[in-house]
């Protein structure tokens, strides 16, 4: 699996089955566990049908009633014009439904506003270490509970094997590197929100995985390597604890896989750290907390 923002699974056979299946080796999420959680939806980007499953594109969080995090790759150009803004008129998001065909639940809520981390994508070396969007909402969402983020230069979690949690509505079959010989798999996609557990990996271990990947220590988290791994259309969803309290903490945002695909053992995915300086202080500045 190279970069998410290729997202290769617009250009092979999808298939659709029932939510038995996993996000790679996951499992089905109970209604309502995770309400932070939403789908970013989008004809445009996806190109497909006007249904929910159809027009989910990526993942994201509610930060606080209007606020919902991302990741920037996943609205930063249109993926079959190169150049192209995505447009704050482009996204909807769907909130407070966990399984997308569930039509009586949830409710979609339009983008006012699209805010990307201005390093992102600039001519810097290591500009995807700032894989990270903040999307503001033209009417708060009431009555559903945020999530938190890591406090700024925090590193509790990152612990070596500490279990981390990472869910979303993306591809469940492993997908192989584009640059490998093998051909794509048919991407699969459920209805039911899914869950995976990935352990922890230390900066210098990923590092050494995929040098040309340019992971970077500090502004950058790696989980996983098992076979549980996150794939294509999970790209702006959260990696995230449950802490002391009780709540929800999310530590990072899915941004890219290292080589060898979805779901290959040994190869961990990488996270935008929202504990890092650089990324906290991007969403400090544009979060108004409402």
């Amino acid at each position: 699996m190279t970069l998410l923002t290729k997202l290769y699974a617009l250009l092979v056979p999808l298939a659709f089955v029932p939510s038995s299946f996993a996000i790679i080796d996951g499992k089905d999420v109970p209604d309502d566990r995770y309400p932070f959680m939403v789908s970013v939806q989008s004809t445009p980007l996806t190109g497909t049908g006007t249904d929910a499953r159809s027009r989910h594109w990526c993942g994201a969080t509610l930060i606080s009633p209007s606020w919902v995090l991302t990741a920037a790759h996943c609205v930063e150009t249109q993926p079959n014009e190169p150049g192209t803004p995505v447009k704050s008129s482009d996204l909807q998001v769907l909130v407070g439904r966990t399984n997308l065909v569930d039509d009586q639940k949830g409710r979609l809520v339009s983008v006012s506003a699209i805010h990307l981390h201005p390093r992102y994508g600039s001519k810097e070396h290591n500009s995807d270490a700032y894989d990270v969007a903040l999307l503001r909402l033209s009417d708060p969402v009431q009555n559903v509970r945020p999530i938190a983020l890591a406090v700024r230069q925090s590193t509790e979690y990152e612990q070596v094997g500490r279990e981390l949690s990472v869910i979303g509505w993306g591809d469940v079959t492993p997908q192989p590197d584009d640059d490998l010989p093998d051909a794509p798999n048919p991407s699969v996609y459920v209805n039911r929100l899914q869950e995976g557990v990935l352990p922890y990996v230390l900066h210098e271990v990923c590092a050494s995985i995929s040098p040309k990947a340019n992971v970077m220590n500090g502004l950058q988290i790696c989980a996983g390597g098992t076979g549980v791994d996150a794939c294509q259309r999970d790209s702006g969803g959260p990696l995230f604890v449950s802490n002391a309290d009780g709540e929800f903490e999310q530590l990072g945002v899915l941004s890219y896989g290292l080589r060898g695909g979805c779901g290959t053992v040994g190869s961990p995915s990488v996270f935008t750290r929202v504990a890092s300086i650089d990324v906290a202080d991007f969403i400090e500045s544009v979060w108004t907390r409402d």
